[in-house]
């Protein structure tokens, strides 16, 4: 092979082309939590949209509007949603999905007002700590890492490595920074 050839051949760690998909959801205080996800530019819109509902579906948050590229989509009935909670969900408790790329770099994406009815407390009555961490084998824990395996890339365009992932969850203080209480 000579020295042409190898430059021709795309590099395995070479950031990709890509588009954002950003979801906007708001918690029982009305408050909004904005999370980014990177995918491939030739991933599909049914598979942004896949990924979209498998963040929506680990999220005890209300989804009101998504963005794939440039293009934006509200959800009808969200405000139905919002008063239809039963009990205070805070945006500020996130799921945490971590993961290296293909150069070895850590990463990670949220997921705002974590379910807890897929933390490892209520599928496997872990107490503590460890109960508060999310249960990757959960159907919809697979469901995203499925997807996310398929489609997303690091914020810097590389491509996730495929076996690197962990779960993780992350309690900001309350009220919220951007909050400014009088």
């Amino acid at each position: 092979m000579t020295s042409s050839d190898q430059s021709a051949k795309p590099h395995s760690h070479a950031r990709l082309p890509m588009k954002t998909v950003v979801l906007t959801f708001y918690d029982s205080s009305y408050l909004s939590y904005t999370t980014t996800y990177y995918v491939r530019e030739e991933a599909t819109r049914e598979q942004a949209e896949t990924l979209v509902h498998c963040i929506d579906d680990l999220s005890a948050c209300v989804l009101a509007k998504y963005k794939i590229g440039d293009e934006q989509f509200d959800i009808p009935g969200y405000e139905a949603k919002m008063k239809a909670l039963t009990y205070p969900v805070r945006g500020t408790a996130k799921w945490v999905l971590k993961y290296k790329d293909k150069r070895l770099k850590a990463g990670s994406r949220t997921i705002p007002g974590r379910d807890e009815e897929t933390s490892l407390r209520v599928t496997s009555g872990v107490m503590g700590k460890v109960g508060k961490l999310p249960d990757l084998r959960h159907p919809k824990w697979q469901a995203l890492l499925t997807i996310f395996k398929e489609i997303c890339l690091s914020n810097k365009g590389i491509a996730i490595h495929e076996s690197f992932y962990e779960g993780g969850f992350r309690e900001e203080g309350w009220p919220p920074k951007r909050l400014k209480l009088k």
